[in-house]
């Protein structure tokens, strides 16, 4: 792995900033990836400090695990962030000082023409982040009726033309199935026209990953276990780069740094729902305009933190 191949981190400074409060505590990379958020927070970190990455992809476990080989503090674990309280047990592990999140597909899966997740290149319709999921790109564009596919393109990539692409994959599945990339893309491209076609040809892989990776349920398991697990005044850290991720982080937040949840018209509180957790800066924090000259993905990110508050705070 050479240095042209190293992932840039979005918004790093500012990720790292808010969720380090202690460099000698606990703390989790929960979308290891190449390594690069990792290991900015390594170079923090006092050798009593300690960091957990964790990541399903082979690849991404072997690359960071070069990248990172110097640091004996560093421990990266291969499975799912859903998994996170389960993954951390194994190291005697039950609260942590703070935790990130940068969601999304990594450069590196992009890239790679045999996982299937880009338009851009030819290969098989897979998208598993995982090898040991049954689930394929190739099995869904194949076997999901009409109504299911077009559930899935607008609901997990927002896509306006979901149910006219998905009548077409349903019609073009039934003289030839669907095996690779290009099958998808260009009957993408022939339902599609103009300027819509490339985001469209976006969204469409979008969702299937989201769906072949189930990672909305993933998410929110992750984001409830995240919290479970911090230690007063830990941090919770995450980066999205579409609006699906981010209503959920945003809509989790909410719903923790937030004392009555009862409707609006609710003449009294009946809910008894306290928050146990604040935002210690803004809401919505995004890339300044310098980055985003140098690196275009973090013009659609945001970065969301939260705070888990003292027992003696939850009123």
């Amino acid at each position: 792995m050479n240095d042209s191949n190293l992932h840039i981190p979005v918004m790093a400074d500012e990720s790292i900033e808010h969720l380090i409060t202690d460099s000698a505590g606990i703390y989790v990379d929960a979308t290891l990836g190449m390594g690069g958020y990792s290991e900015r927070i390594l170079k923090i970190l006092k050798p009593e400090g300690k960091l957990f990455g964790f990541d399903v992809d082979d690849d991404a476990l072997e690359n960071s695990g070069i990248r990172l080989v110097s640091y004996k503090n560093f421990h990266a674990i291969q499975a799912n962030f859903s998994s996170v309280k389960v993954g951390l047990f194994q190291y005697g592990i039950k609260e942590i000082d703070g935790i990130v999140f940068d969601l999304g597909v990594s450069s590196l899966m992009l890239d790679k023409a045999e996982k299937g997740f880009s338009y851009r290149f030819n290969g098989p319709l897979d998208m598993r982040m995982n090898k040991e999921l049954d689930l394929t790109a190739e099995s869904i564009v194949n076997d999901y009726d009409e109504e299911a596919l077009t559930k899935i393109f607008f609901t997990y990539g927002e896509e306006r033309f979901s149910r006219k692409i998905a009548r077409y994959i349903c019609k073009s599945r039934k003289n030839k199935k669907l095996q690779n990339t290009n099958d998808l893309a260009d009957i993408i491209r022939s339902t599609v026209f103009g300027p819509h076609v490339n985001k469209s040809l976006s969204r469409i892989f979008q969702a299937l990953r989201m769906e072949v990776n189930d990672e909305v349920e993933n998410l929110k398991k992750a984001l409830i276990r995240s919290v479970e697990l911090l230690k007063p005044g830990g941090r919770l850290v995450v980066l999205s780069y579409h609006s699906i991720e981010d209503r959920i982080v945003k809509e989790f937040i909410k719903d923790l740094t937030t004392d009555c949840i009862c409707p609006p018209k609710s003449p009294i509180c009946t809910c008894d729902h306290r928050a146990t957790m604040k935002v210690p800066g803004p809401r919505r924090i995004k890339a300044s305009a310098e980055e985003v000259k140098k690196n275009k993905r973090s013009r659609s990110a945001v970065l969301r933190v939260a705070e888990k508050l003292p027992i003696q705070e939850i009123k």
